[in-house]
């Protein structure tokens, strides 16, 4: 994602269409209202079973433990969940059922495109800000995950602003509000999904290169102004150096503050010191389970429960009768310490087999999603596919996968047209923004961010992880398609 992110202040200045604003609402408006009538239509059209997937139950569950008992968790404490989801839910279901939650999570969406718009017209003018929302407003992707009940959707609309603020604090650093206010933002989206510390990240990386490039530059650069470069003095950049080290060190202030008194929680409760036990439960079910599978040719409920068997062994809890990964009795016994560190063990010991999987599980994110398969019914033969491949063939991979129904075939290719399409536009902006050359701040933070996020999922890594990376994808096809039609709009 180089080029994405090779935007800069001059991209702004060069695009044609930083058109008066008078021109660009009226389109954006009806955007908006091609957007809402996308979404409602998806949600009165889907089944409940695409609303509410196998994932939604559990914050369902702790949503109304949370409205019934005043506590986050049923049982025992919720160790591998962080708040902010389940809260979210319990605003949705004190409106009504879940179907609140859906039509708070559509509003979210309808706002999240105008987001992508601020975003889009920020790095590279109001034309492709226009066109990136009108891109992702009509994203398959974005318009089922909005009709779920998953994270996804209120996760994008706070990483959206987030973005956008990330962005102008780099253009116009200011005296500190800013980053203040964008790391309540990273804590907020912290406490959503613990994946977004690839967003902090980011952040960090950025103002460090900012930082880095101020106090050392030694040749004209990106971020280097004409005033700079005619000869600004050593210790005034290295003073605006020492300020971004300063606004990257009260960045971090702010974001620990925030979520440092759940990580407490968890350590309490569950031995844990960290904002999810998802992540070591991800680590040795997923992860480990997969390359101890591969390794020893076994299934992966085999290979799951082997594991769970050497966690219990590190932990003295050999006793425990709870099935494979119980929740209850992962907080119960304590076991996350050792869940990781059994998972690290398996993990070190088959690194190269490791890295492989990782890898190509990580590609499956740009794969054409599945859920608008749901609309019509279609539930998918994922298991045995590889099975059918191996033994019959492509062709009767195909049907099995599909369950013979031409009609989910059809709808199917469809989606693959428009991803490959909107592929097929982003690398054509790619490519024009890898021409002009050069790297800014902001080209370092949307680079850090978007491979990290890419190869975060791994071998868990399910189509709708690419989420995060849609609207970025959407402004470098915006860039080709503002390229490919030129000055029409």
């Amino acid at each position: 994602m180089l080029a994405v992110v090779q935007l800069m202040e001059t991209n702004q200045q060069k695009t044609v269409v930083s058109a008066s604003p008078h021109r660009l609402w009226p389109w954006l408006v009806i955007i908006l209202a091609a957007a809402a009538a996308l979404r409602v239509a998806c949600f009165l059209a889907a089944p409940a079973s695409l609303s509410l997937p196998p994932d939604s139950v559990g914050y369902l569950d702790t949503a109304r433990g949370l409205l019934e008992h005043g506590r986050f968790g049923v049982d025992v404490p919720d160790v591998n969940r962080t708040p902010g989801y389940p809260l979210f839910c319990s605003v949705g279901l004190a409106l009504a059922d879940w179907r609140g939650i859906i039509g708070l999570q559509i509003f979210l969406d309808c706002l999240t495109t105008v987001g992508v718009f601020c975003l889009g017209r920020s790095l590279a003018g109001g034309r492709v800000g226009l066109v990136s929302a009108g891109v992702y407003a009509a994203s398959p992707l974005s318009v089922v995950l909005a009709c779920q009940v998953l994270t996804e959707t209120l996760f994008l609309a706070v990483l959206v602003p987030s973005l956008w603020l990330a962005v102008a604090v780099l253009h116009r650093p200011g005296r500190g509000g800013g980053v203040v206010a964008l790391g309540a933002l990273s804590a907020g989206l912290l406490m959503i999904r613990p994946a977004a510390m690839v967003f902090v990240a980011a952040v960090i990386a950025a103002w460090l290169w900012r930082a880095a490039a101020l106090t050392w530059r030694g040749r004209s650069s990106a971020d280097e102004t004409p005033a700079s470069r005619d000869g600004l003095a050593a210790t005034k950049r290295s003073e605006d150096g020492l300020r971004w080290l300063v606004r990257a060190g009260m960045y971090v202030a702010v974001v620990s503050a925030a979520v440092l008194p759940w990580c407490v929680r968890n350590e309490r409760a569950a031995g844990y010191f960290g904002l999810s036990g998802q992540g070591p439960v991800t680590y040795a079910r997923d992860w480990a389970g997969l390359v101890q599978a591969r390794v020893e040719g076994v299934s992966l409920e085999q290979a799951r429960a082997a594991i769970w068997h050497d966690i219990l062994q590190r932990a003295d809890a050999a006793d425990e009768q709870a099935p494979p990964f119980d929740p209850a009795a992962m907080v119960r016994r304590r076991l996350y310490p050792a869940m990781r560190a059994e998972a690290r063990a398996v993990l070190t010991r088959h690194a190269g087999l490791f890295a492989r999987e990782h890898l190509s599980q990580s590609f499956l994110a740009l794969a054409p999603p599945t859920e608008p398969l749901h609309l019509i019914g279609a539930d998918l033969g994922e298991k045995n596919t590889r099975t059918v491949l191996s033994q019959q063939g492509v062709w009767a991979a195909i049907r099995y996968y599909f369950e013979n129904r031409t009609d989910a075939m059809l709808l199917y290719a469809a989606v693959a047209l428009a991803t490959l399409a909107l592929y097929v536009f982003a690398a054509r902006g790619l490519w024009r923004l890898t021409r002009r050359g050069g790297w800014s701040a902001v080209a370092v933070l949307l680079t850090v961010f978007a491979a990290a996020n890419f190869f975060a999922g791994g071998i868990a890594t399910v189509p709708r992880y690419f989420l995060p990376l849609l609207p970025l994808v959407a402004i470098a096809a915006a860039i080709g398609v503002t390229r490919v039609t030129d000055n029409r709009l």
